[in-house]
């Protein structure tokens, strides 16, 4: 049946009346020939670097993006990353099994040659412990360059040095500008170019749009590394206690659906973090912080949170951002430390109270079960009735 449909459309539409150029026919075929997958071809199958978490990232041949506000964390996540490149693990990075110490180019645009040498002399260095190896390590600062040149220079550092792993901070000091999207599109075709060329994967470190809610990549240049992008992952900082935190929020392949957590000792060094905790009481002198008595009840002298309730009220309107689900839930529930959102978030997701998803630009968003398994078909007809929480 599809041989006669294509001699259908062949018969209906002769050879070369629906291109343009037809001149370069022949030419544009042969290219399209080369180009060409079919199911029974022996790839290389796709070469991961690290693993966080127990799920391998940042693979060869592709694009990873590093975003973040200022100050959260950012280049402590990629110095782990490149101290891993000879270390076999740095806190929950750890260089996949079985691959010798990596190669590594750090292209930084941002810092003072006296900060980027610091960072290298005294957190790269003591983390990657007795494993560190000179050789192995290009670190270039070129922010005294313009942007063309900056460009020209990594395309030749990558060609000389053939480093397995990149790291841009900033991608946006490459460019002319952020809101380019002509020369964007152009600059991160030029970008995917050279990671598939050289076989290495280049990490482009980003800052996030200054709203407190807005967590996109600032600029068209942001827009465009979300859609080439392997993965994306996104920077955060909890307060008041000072712990960082790292999400994945895009993978093609393997999600990290745990949150990798880090803290900064008196060396200025990341150390393991189990993630924002409460403190065992309140100024007040409770056991639990003051909270909406809406959405609280007390047992055997304990308060309880009525957390399906709470989480189904804050989410009925649609999906929320991490970031944004957290204010608005310690903002509705009187919450006011983080440590106890932590709690409440971690339970309400084993539970399956709430899901991570996708919204329509594909980012990570969490939102509620489309239909909890444990409840009737009706359940969120009877919600839409004033019933309240279906689950």
């Amino acid at each position: 049946m599809l041989n006669d449909v294509k001699k259908m459309i062949q018969k209906e539409l002769p050879r070369g009346t629906a291109t343009l150029g037809t001149e370069n026919r022949d030419e544009m075929l042969s290219t399209l020939e080369k180009d060409r997958i079919t199911a029974d071809m022996d790839l290389k199958p796709i070469e991961f670097l690290f693993e966080i978490k127990g799920k391998k990232c940042f693979p060869r041949g592709e694009l990873s993006t590093i975003s973040g506000k200022a100050k959260t964390g950012k280049t402590f996540l990629t110095s782990m990353l490149m101290a891993a490149c000879t270390a076999d693990s740095v806190l929950d990075i750890k260089r996949v099994e079985g691959l010798p110490p990596l190669k590594c180019m750090w292209y930084d645009t941002e810092q003072s040659k006296q900060s980027t040498c610091e960072i290298l002399k005294d957190r790269i260095v003591p983390l990657a412990k007795d494993n560190f190896a000179e050789e192995l390590y290009d670190v270039f600062n070129v922010r005294s360059q313009d942007w063309e040149q900056r460009l020209d220079l990594l395309g030749v550092a990558i060609d000389e040095f053939r480093p397995d792993l990149v790291v841009v901070d900033n991608i946006c000091d490459l460019i002319r500008d952020i809101n380019d999207v002509p020369g964007n599109k152009a600059f991160m075709e030029k970008m995917m170019e050279m990671a598939q060329k050289y076989d290495c994967s280049i990490v482009c470190v980003i800052h996030q749009n200054k709203g407190a809610e807005d967590r996109n990549p600032r600029g068209s240049i942001g827009t465009e590394l979300l859609h080439k992008s392997f993965e994306v992952y996104t920077c955060d900082l909890y307060l008041p206690q000072v712990i960082f935190g790292v999400e994945q929020t895009l993978s093609r392949k393997y999600r990290m659906s745990e949150i990798f957590f880090f803290e900064v000792d008196d060396q200025g060094l990341p150390v393991p973090s189990d993630g924002p905790q409460t403190s065992a009481t309140t100024a007040e002198g409770s056991k639990n912080p003051p909270m909406n008595p809406e959405y609280t009840y007390w047992e055997n002298d304990t308060m309880q949170v009525k957390i399906r309730q709470l989480f189904y009220d804050i989410l009925k309107t649609g999906p929320r951002y991490y970031n944004d689900l957290q204010t608005k839930t310690m903002e509705v529930l009187g919450c006011k430390e983080t440590g106890y959102w932590n709690k409440l978030f971690n339970q309400a997701k084993n539970d399956g109270i709430i899901i991570n998803t996708r919204n329509k630009e594909y980012k990570s968003v969490w939102a509620l079960p489309t239909k909890p398994a444990s409840q009737g078909p009706d359940i969120f007809e009877q919600a839409a009735a004033g019933e309240g929480c279906p689950y």
